[in-house]
């Protein structure tokens, strides 16, 4: 920033909701350290409206890139967005997208006054003051503190939070009378980006049906392409439930409906960072024992269940019902 305190700081992260709620704490911190700076955040085209709820002020989309999976390439929008990159003439850029193999050659060509970020031992590092190496062995919410405070930003909390307003409640409101969902509800999300992550669909089913002889009436999320397989745990229930998948596009109704939630019960994914932000207990199911930093830091409300022969839907379901006994009890018809 220049002496003012204003400046022109952009974010490079072309990744996924979990992801970018994980960076949260470090976005916060960096708000705060710089309140006069316009922050802009790059990334994938769908993740505009998540990145002002994560204090951003602008957006722009990324068009893909080789070697970064996210996204198929454009070829032919790429050209006009590194001319648009050129014309910001940002200040800082901040490479938050991962360990910098790719993604660093990536932001060296966006003609920004100044770099940071993260990069991998013995590839390519463009200022090694203002770059740190990639701290893998941390959790991923502690990654991007440590880079914050590697350019001389502290820290101010490591606790996930994403925005809600009084019409993503609504919103809400209207999506849970057209479905006649009644509280207190459970939601249950099977579905993950990497077919590994996701557990079996009956596993699933047995640990809504256990908790809608409970009495909590279950809700299956999802995205579009998972409403099959939340079809499916549906069809495998012998209880009622209702299968939301692909009916909470909106970022802001989806958070709104697991903030409402009793409980949260998910697989390693995005998810599960969104239960984590919006104060919603969960069980989260991960099918390796190496989680790579990504399970939640708060282990007294959000458990993480696994083992190395599999999990048992008796196991989960221990779980939930711990972190439910402090709930209030749901009333039986």
């Amino acid at each position: 920033t220049d002496s003012t305190g204003r400046g022109r700081i952009a974010v490079f992260r072309a990744l996924q909701l979990g992801d970018l709620l994980c960076a949260g704490p470090a976005w916060r911190a960096l708000r705060i350290a710089c309140p006069l700076s316009q922050l802009t955040f790059i990334g994938l085209p769908w993740t505009e409206e998540l990145s002002k709820r994560l204090g951003f002020d602008r957006f722009l989309p990324f068009p893909g890139y080789p070697g970064l999976p996210e996204q198929p390439f454009d070829s032919a929008a790429f050209p006009r967005f590194l001319d648009a990159m050129r014309a910001e003439s940002f200040d800082l850029v901040l490479q938050m997208h991962g360990n910098g193999i790719v993604s660093n050659p990536l932001v060296s060509l966006f003609g920004a006054k100044q770099l940071g970020g993260y990069y991998s031992p013995g590839h390519y590092c463009p200022d090694e003051s203002a770059f740190l190496a990639y701290p893998a062995h941390l959790p991923e919410i502690w990654r991007h503190l440590a880079l914050l405070r590697h350019l001389g930003i502290p820290a101010v909390d490591d606790r996930l939070s994403l925005a809600l307003s009084d019409t993503d409640h609504l919103e809400l409101d209207g999506l849970l009378a057209d479905h006649q969902i009644r509280t207190p509800y459970v939601c249950i999300h099977p579905g993950a980006r990497a077919e590994w992550r996701c557990w079996e669909p009956r596993h699933y089913a047995a640990v809504g049906d256990a908790l809608a002889h409970r009495g909590w009436h279950i809700v299956l999320t999802g995205s579009r392409s998972e409403r099959a397989l939340a079809g499916s745990v549906m069809e495998m229930m012998t209880c009622p439930s209702t299968n939301l998948a692909g009916k909470t596009s909106q970022i802001g109704v989806l958070g709104a409906l697991i903030a409402r939630a009793s409980l949260m019960v998910c697989g390693d994914t995005g998810l599960s960072h969104l239960a984590t932000a919006v104060d919603t207990p969960s069980v989260i199911i991960f099918m390796r024992s190496d989680q790579e930093g990504w399970p939640p830091l708060d282990r007294v409300r959000h458990r993480v269940v696994c083992h190395p022969k599999g999990v048992m839907p008796e196991q989960a379901l221990r779980e939930a019902l711990s972190l439910l006994s402090f709930s209030p009890s749901p009333s039986r018809v």
